[in-house]
Formats: structure tokens, C-alpha cells, sequence
């Protein structure tokens, strides 16, 4: 693909030199004095049918199709809740693209991962899906176009100049060769959200360290209120958890290494951090039963003033913000981001963790017809239209640096603002990756943190069955 690609562009080259374009349509008219197939013959290879099969690139970009042609797109979610947003933005799309139609398929998480398998795996499958990165990603590796040709025909030599930090990096987790999935957006973990207008009530301030947290909690414990809004049960809730605190340790990296295998799961940083999550579990910071509340739960009861500190995220900023209710929240109620804690008591260097949320690939086995529709589709999820709705109205944060929001309609007071203003922060200096490479390793440390948490096993114990599952892990 990439040698097709090369004389594509050498087409156009020679072509540009010598012609003249008319810029007045949606593709350009060179003169005939070299045609495509003298050009590919004083090459000596593909012919001029074969050139055009592949990426077709203009002067001004990818161009669209003049026929109408439809692109589905596989997602488990995308602009929700999708009866309100998806007309919205997809009119914005036709008005840009009229002959590209869209059948979006929008499946719950599990029916979504299903309908990917069968599909993909019978070879036909949808033209664009999403999914996270690391080990469900990698799952359907094979069957997702190489982006980085298209990329670089319609951004530039310097394309991944667009993206944020890290970005691109685990973006490769799931193929080491090359890159298959863009990212849309990006969430963290960082910092934490804490319910303003209930600690104002109580005479409360942010707690810097463990020490100030016991006492917030100790408060917030006698006027019935759960301290820290957790889901016990849920293990990606505790290794977000966990992986807050292993950053504050070292130089922050232990927890990568781990996962990379380049030092034991039992080294010293990482014990530490079990038995700093532990603790946090046996001084009742989540409540009397914190493995009885699943995430939906416990979203609803700290926007509703039932907890006071959550490690929830920025995906749910508009919950924060006050402008997208959770159940039983009230509109008045102020949420803002503290600083970062410091489980160890001594001052701590700020690190964010952080993962892209939602990243599209492009199926490599669609009609080459229809391939410069499916990559202008892909485009304005990263870097267009789609993306551009999308952090106006649902994430915020755009994976790319040119796409920022624009939330005048939200008449965002100070307060809101600064929480806007933290979290863009945060994300442009992120380094570190939440989500997993290898789900053996993902499998085993959700379910010994569970265990660890419960108390069926020690912190040390908990580390040693990871290691074990670590040790044979192929990489």
C-alpha cells in the first residue's frame, strides 16, 4: 500500500508542476499534456488503474465521492444520548459531505464487542468502529487499515504534530508496526472532584494528605455522608484508584514497568501502594459496603450529596458542571477539582494518568471505492466536524490540540470554568496510560485488587498473583 501511495503522490507532483487547477469543484482537473499512465510507466510499475484504486490525493486534501456512498459506523457509544445529538451533528456532516451517508449502528458495550467479533471475523464487518486501546483494540488488529498513509496524505509530513502527548504512544499498544485507530478524545483521572457546596456547609477544606483526609472523613462520617464515592466491585474503579496513588511513588513509572514486565509487581513502590489502597479500605473511606454499589450507583449518590470526594473523571464533566444532571442532583450544588492528595504525606509531583476514550479504526477490507469516503468520515471524527461537536457538547477534551471547546452556550461562572481550565491542563502534560496492554495482566489485577480489598488476600499476596499471571505474559 505504501508503494501505491508514494507514486499517488508522485502524480500529483509532476501533475502541479505542470498544470494548472481549477479550485472551483470538488476535485482538480489537470491539463493533458502527462497523463497518470505515462507518469506510472516511466516509473515501470502500477498501472494507472491500480493508482487510482488506492488513497486518491489532491492539492486541497482527500476528496469526497461524487456518487453516494454509505459508511457505517460500529460504536458502543459516540454523541449520547444519541436522539438528541445525532441529528444535530450529522446535518452539520451532509452539509459539509452530501454524497456520504452514515448508517450509525450504536450498541450497548457487550453487544457492541459481540457484533464486532462476528462481523469481522466472517469477514465483512462495519467500515469504521471504535474501542479502547491496549487488549480490545489488538483484537481485531488484522482487520484495521493502516492510518498513518492517510494521515499523512491529508495532514502533512508532520501530522502527529496534531495530537496531544502520549497519545500516538498508546495508541501502538495494540500494533507495533503501525498505527490503527485515532483517538477522539481524552479523559483523566486527575484530580479529584470533591462536593464544594457540602464541605463549604460543613466547614470543610480539601484534604492535602492522609492525615487531613481521616479528618474530613471523620466529619463527613458523622453527619452520615460517605467520604469517597467508590464501587468497590468494580475493578477498573480500583485500579484507577490504585494506579492515583502508585504515581505519587518514585518517579511514578513503577506501575508501567510492571505492566511492561521490566520490574516485579512485588517491588517495593507497588507494596506500598497496596497497602495504602488497602487502607483506604479498612479506615470505611468508602462507606460500610462499598462491594454492594455498582458505578451507576455511585455516580448518582455523590452528585446527589450522599459522598463527597470521587476519583469519577472527566468524562463526567458535565455532571461536575451542573449543566447535565445526574439523578437526584441538584442544579445549585457546586463540584470543583482539589489538588492532587498525598497518600504518602510528603510533597508530591503532579502526575496525570489518562486514556483516550473513544478511537476509531477503519476496516481494511472495505470496497477501495469506498475508502476515501470511510477515511473523510474517520477525518471528521479526529479532526473535524464530529470532533468538533463532540468536545462542545459531551467530552470536552479533544485528543487533537486544534479541536478546543467552545461552551459559551454554557455560561460557565468562575468556578466552572476553572474546573474547564484544570483538566485541559492536566491533559496537555499527561504521560502516563491508564488502560491495559495485555488483558491477562488487566484481568488479574482488577480481581486481586477486589480480593486485597475484601480481605481474602494480603496486599503483598494480591501483588505476588499478579506477578505470577505477569511472568507468563507473552510480550
Amino acid at each position: 500500500m505504501k508503494k501505491i501511495f508514494l507514486w499517488s503522490m508522485l502524480i500529483v507532483m509532476v501533475v502541479s508542476i505542470i498544470a494548472s487547477y481549477s479550485l472551483t469543484g470538488c476535485k482538480t482537473e489537470p491539463v493533458e499534456e502527462t497523463s497518470e499512465e505515462e507518469v506510472i510507466e516511466e516509473a515501470g510499475e502500477e498501472t494507472a488503474e491500480e493508482a487510482e484504486e488506492e488513497i486518491v490525493v489532491e492539492e486541497t486534501g482527500i476528496q469526497p465521492p461524487e456518487e453516494t456512498v454509505t459508511i457505517q459506523i460500529a460504536c458502543w457509544q459516540l454523541f449520547e444520548p444519541m436522539d438528541t445529538h445525532w441529528p444535530i451533528v450529522y446535518e452539520q456532516f451532509k452539509e459539509k459531505y452530501p454524497t456520504i451517508e452514515i448508517e450509525n449502528i450504536t450498541l450497548p458495550f457487550d453487544d457492541h464487542m459481540a457484533y464486532l467479533k462476528t462481523t469481522l471475523l466472517g469477514g465483512e464487518g462495519p467500515d469504521i468502529w471504535n474501542s479502547n486501546i491496549g487488549s480490545q483494540m489488538a483484537q481485531f488488529s488484522e482487520y484495521a487499515e493502516n492510518l498513518e498513509p492517510w494521515a499523512e496524505a491529508d495532514w502533512g509530513e508532520n501530522w502527529q504534530d496534531l495530537f496531544l502527548p502520549s497519545t500516538l504512544e498508546w495508541q501502538l499498544w495494540a500494533n507495533p508496526d503501525y498505527i490503527i485507530a485515532f483517538p477522539m478524545d481524552l479523559s483523566s483521572i486527575h484530580p479529584l472532584i470533591y462536593n464544594k457546596t457540602l464541605f463549604d456547609g460543613l466547614g470543610l477544606v480539601p484534604p492535602t494528605n492522609y492525615e487531613e483526609l481521616l479528618q474530613v472523613a471523620q466529619t463527613l462520617k458523622d453527619n452520615d455522608i460517605t467520604p469517597w464515592a467508590n464501587a468497590g466491585a468494580e475493578g477498573w474503579l480500583n485500579d484507577h484508584l490504585f494506579q492515583i496513588i502508585a504515581l505519587q511513588l518514585g518517579d511514578g513509572t513503577a506501575y508501567n514497568k510492571a505492566r511492561e514486565g521490566e520490574i516485579s509487581w512485588t517491588d517495593p513502590i507497588l507494596v506500598t501502594a497496596m497497602e495504602t489502597f488497602k487502607k483506604m479500605y479498612d479506615d470505611k473511606l468508602f462507606g460500610e459496603d462499598p462491594f454492594s454499589v455498582d458505578f451507576v450507583t455511585m455516580n448518582n449518590n455523590f452528585y446527589s450529596g450522599k459522598a463527597g470526594i470521587a476519583h469519577i473523571g472527566s468524562w463526567a464533566t458535565m455532571n461536575t458542571l451542573g449543566k447535565n444532571l445526574a439523578e437526584g442532583q441538584d442544579p445549585e450544588t457546586v463540584f470543583a477539582l482539589t489538588g492532587d492528595l498525598s497518600f504518602t504525606g510528603e510533597d508530591i509531583e503532579v502526575r496525570t494518568v489518562a486514556w483516550p476514550g473513544l478511537n476509531f479504526s477503519m476496516n481494511n477490507d472495505i470496497d477501495k471505492s469506498k475508502k476515501n469516503a470511510a477515511w473523510i468520515v474517520m477525518r471528521e471524527l479526529i479532526n473535524g466536524v464530529f470532533a468538533q461537536y463532540h468536545a462542545d457538547n459531551i467530552s470536552f477534551f479533544a485528543a487533537v490540540k486544534g479541536i478546543t471547546p467552545n461552551l459559551d452556550y454554557l455560561d460557565l461562572n468562575a468556578e466552572q470554568q476553572k474546573v474547564i481550565d484544570t483538566y485541559t491542563a492536566y491533559l496537555a502534560e499527561t504521560k502516563y496510560g491508564l488502560p491495559h496492554r495485555y488483558p491477562d495482566i488487566n484481568t488479574a489485577v482488577w480481581d486481586n485488587l477486589n480480593e486485597v480489598a475484601i480481605g481474602t488476600k494480603t496486599p503483598t499476596e494480591g501483588l505476588q498473583a499478579i506477578e505470577e499471571v505477569s511472568k507468563n505474559t507473552g510480550r
